[in-house]
């Protein structure tokens, strides 16, 4: 195994793991801050899940939709982030 394989398997398990950490975190909060954190977290377990798939095929490149699938999950996340900011600006 390889160190890229290592960094890999640790991105398998960390992704997925934060992902459950959102989701539980969301459970207490309002219901907008529910459907934005169960959607971020879903989106993390997907990110972490690509991490598989790269980990059999050795590149995150290809296949082209291996690149489109973690792009994706990347944009998604960094509107997440964008909206949760943006919703504290609104309402301190």
């Amino acid at each position: 195994m390889t160190f890229v394989d290592i960094i890999n398997v640790l991105e398998l398990i960390g992704w997925p793991s934060l992902g459950i950490l959102v989701a539980r975190r969301s459970f207490g909060a309002a219901p907008h801050w529910q459907r934005l954190g169960r959607f971020a977290a879903i989106v993390l377990i997907l990110f972490g899940l690509s991490d598989a798939v790269e980990l059999y095929t050795k590149t995150w490149w290809k296949p082209w939709w291996l690149l489109a699938w973690k792009a994706i999950c990347i944009n998604v996340l960094i509107g997440c982030v964008i909206m949760r900011i943006r919703y504290k600006r609104l309402r301190p």
